[in-house]
């Protein structure tokens, strides 16, 4: 709460994105994937809903990564170009005019979609509302999802709110 991302460098917080949320993701996909495998095989049966939770959980995941290689190797060196071109005009960037404006909306449409998954979620399973048959894994699986949640949502924020917005203002002033 003490932290004014507003006022932090782009170059600074498209890194501290990476280094925090993006590692966040990374480190958390394999645990939540597996935990719905895993509660799926197990109490699938008595809840019909978990295996289609499973398989959308996963694409879910995988659309996140992809989403975030994107992310990490075309737009964040493209945002940072037009920091180094704002620090230094006659620096030698070839950085196409309009280009972070259009991945800026991309990413945008891609945070929509990732926001209607976690929607989905929550309703398949009630807010997360565990049985009275949940396992520990169950348990667990919930705590997870909810975590991810916490952190995706404070991550879009900080794109959607402050890093894009910047950016794409640099890239029209460019």
């Amino acid at each position: 709460p003490s932290q004014d991302f507003n006022k932090w460098d782009l170059d600074f917080l498209t890194d501290y994105i990476v280094n925090t949320h993006h590692r966040y993701v990374k480190d958390n996909v394999e645990i939540i994937a597996g935990l719905a495998s895993k509660v799926a095989q197990h109490h699938g049966e008595s809840h019909p809903e978990l295996p289609g939770l499973a398989a959308n959980i996963h694409r879910f995941l995988q659309e996140m990564v992809h989403h975030m290689t994107k992310e990490e190797n075309v737009l964040f060196p493209n945002i940072k170009q037009l920091v180094a071109k704002k620090e230094n005009p006659e620096a030698g960037i070839t950085l196409q005019p309009g280009f972070v404006r259009m991945a800026v909306k991309m990413m945008q449409m891609e945070h929509e979609i990732s926001g209607e998954d976690l929607k989905y979620f929550r309703k398949i399973t009630g807010d997360y509302a565990l049985p009275p048959d949940a396992c520990n894994s169950y348990t667990y699986l919930f705590e997870k999802m909810r975590e991810f949640e916490n952190d995706l949502f404070q991550h879009i924020h900080l794109e959607n709110n402050i890093l894009f917005p910047k950016a794409v203002e640099m890239d029209v002033l460019g």
